[in-house]
């Protein structure tokens, strides 16, 4: 099973992925367990994602499903992660009649933060059916139930491995046994395969036979909702009823695993690289975004989706703009993104473009954006107010204490750190979102020892070292 949801607009899109077994099946009297996973789809974290269980008709179970152990709910299930949560389930009584019982639950997905119309979730239903004990697919070992040769082989060694949307075609032999001191038969007449249980895609159909052996193949081609474990189960009997009057059916069952085997989508146009944006001239960022999927363009079942948000990148999380952008996603490949910031967003970002798809898989690319406020006048002028400069450390040489000065042309995240001549990393001194203008930094190396350092200061692409000695 499947589904999803999402919500929001401007700074991000909330979304989550819910994947579950379409029927659970569980045995009178036992514990069956099962799995539900949890993806966000989304481009912003989604907090304290919850799972709820709502009886819907049927028959009640006795113990309905619970988490096993209690899950640890994360305090934020961040873009493309996956938490899978665990349940457990108790069959009805075994003195009971048990034909045709079931129980439908719904399932319900919460999570935070909520939007105006309250908090987002999601729901899909999923059925838990029991089966009565003489039923093959119950049986606790796959084995045969006459203490006699193997009579069913597969040529293609199980288990049977395929994925959605290809051909799968498998072979299967039947054939008497004898005894290993003669020719005695365990049965007289054909052996027959029959099908207990087939995937909805799967056909059986017998090729050919001769006394002893009959061969079959299995052939078909799984859909998009046939990812998973499945399997396929036979009953070997004779076509002679006299050869059955004393004996069951032996029964088999081969292991099919089907892969989903998704091409994540890819961005293609996204933001420009080093975005400068200057709101005394109510500069703005426009930009067209594109991506491409290959199932998409192969006719597969598939969606896209593309969104962005804004990071602050002092305090690695999603930003707020004083004014939203202007964001629209076509759903076909192409989303348009405008953006005047105000003064009131003066800063340095990362401005993230995302496309995902269906499955969860995600692209996303990441653009340094920096907001300033420059006056015009020094614009019009050709020059900016400050260069880019370290100026070199004073006193040089220095005991214990020396003053580090450098101007900055522009707002940025500034690195100032200090390194031995081995590449060493000594100390940060600097690692912070700075202005535009003059700085200073005071090096206490008290606890160093003597000898030549490299200062390095980094804003951007831009780049500056100067040597300086300690001398104790």
């Amino acid at each position: 099973g499947g589904g999803g949801g999402g919500g929001g607009g401007g700074g991000g899109k909330k979304g989550a992925q819910l994947r579950h077994p379409r029927k659970v099946y569980v045995k009178c009297d036992k514990n069956k367990t099962f799995y539900i996973t949890v993806r966000n789809i989304g481009s912003i974290p989604l907090s304290t994602p919850t799972i709820t269980f709502t009886f819907q008709n049927g028959t009640p179970l006795p113990a309905g499903p619970t988490h096993v152990p209690p899950p640890a709910v994360p305090a934020n299930l961040n873009p493309g992660k996956k938490i899978v949560y665990k349940f457990r389930v108790t069959g009805w009584p075994c003195d009971a009649p048990s034909e045709g019982r079931h129980a439908r639950y719904l399932i319900k997905l919460k999570y935070d933060p909520p939007t105006e119309e309250g908090n987002l979730y999601m729901e899909q239903e999923f059925e838990l059916v029991i089966k009565p004990d003489d039923d093959p697919l119950w049986a606790d070992d796959w084995t045969f139930r006459l203490n006699a040769a193997p009579l069913v082989d597969s040529l293609d060694a199980a288990p049977w491995i395929g994925q959605i949307q290809e051909p799968l075609h498998q072979n299967v032999i039947v054939w008497t046994g004898h005894y290993p001191w003669g020719d005695y038969r365990w049965i007289q007449g054909k052996p027959v395969l029959n099908p207990v249980y087939l995937p909805s895609w799967a056909t059986l159909t017998e090729d050919s036979s001769n006394t002893d052996t009959t061969f079959y193949s299995i052939s078909g081609t799984p859909g998009y909702m046939d990812n998973g474990i499945d399997s396929a189960v036979f009953s070997v009997e004779s076509d002679l009823p006299d050869d059955m009057t004393f004996v069951n059916p032996w029964l088999f069952k081969f292991p099919i695993y089907i892969y989903n085997v998704n091409n994540p989508p890819v961005l293609g146009n996204t933001f420009s690289s080093n975005i400068h944006i200057n709101v005394t001239q109510n500069q703005s960022v426009e930009q067209i975004l594109t991506a491409t999927d290959d199932d998409l363009d192969a006719g597969k079942s598939d969606t896209l989706f593309m969104d962005y948000y804004l990071r602050d990148i002092n305090g690695d999380s999603v930003y707020t703009p004083a004014t939203w952008p202007t964001f629209f996603d076509s759903g076909n490949g192409s989303a348009s993104f405008d953006w005047t910031p105000t003064e009131a967003d003066t800063g340095e970002y990362d401005l993230i473009a995302l496309v995902g798809d269906f499955y969860g898989d995600l692209d996303s690319s990441i653009t340094n954006l920096i907001v300033r406020k420059v006056p015009s006048d020094v614009e019009e002028q050709g020059h900016q107010p400050y260069q880019f400069n370290l100026n070199q450390n004073v006193p040089n040489p220095f005991n214990a204490t020396t003053r580090i000065t450098y101007t900055l042309p522009g707002a940025g995240r500034t690195k100032l750190q200090v390194y031995n001549l081995s590449g060493q990393l000594i100390t940060t001194l600097r690692d912070e979102f700075q202005n535009a203008g003059s700085h200073q930094v005071i090096w206490d190396a008290s606890s160093v020892s003597s000898g030549l350092y490299l200062i390095r200061l980094q804003v951007g692409d831009n780049l500056a070292v100067k040597k300086c000695m300690l001398l104790k």
